[in-house]
């Protein structure tokens, strides 16, 4: 039986939403799920530090090749670390 194919989230069909906030909402509600299974304690704070940082492009990169997420869940924890030991 075959697995069920993940629609690939394009800047330009991110772009089509129209709205920066409804783009914003739902890259999102992609990130989220993905940062979750990385560090799901700090998967909010960590997805709102990459809706921040980073522009639509860059955020599709990182929903469509799971090593990139993972250097940017890993630079944004460390980000976070420094931030509460300081």
């Amino acid at each position: 039986m075959p697995v069920p194919q993940q629609a690939v989230i394009t800047p330009e069909s991110v772009t089509a939403l129209g709205d920066p906030a409804a783009q914003k909402q739902f890259l999102g509600e992609h990130l989220y799920p993905k940062v979750t299974a990385i560090d799901q304690e700090r998967a909010g704070r960590i997805v709102g530090m990459i809706l921040d940082a980073y522009n639509t492009e860059q955020i599709c990169e990182n929903l469509s090749n799971d090593a990139t997420l993972k250097v940017t869940v890993d630079r944004a924890t460390e980000t976070l670390r420094e931030h509460e030991s300081a």
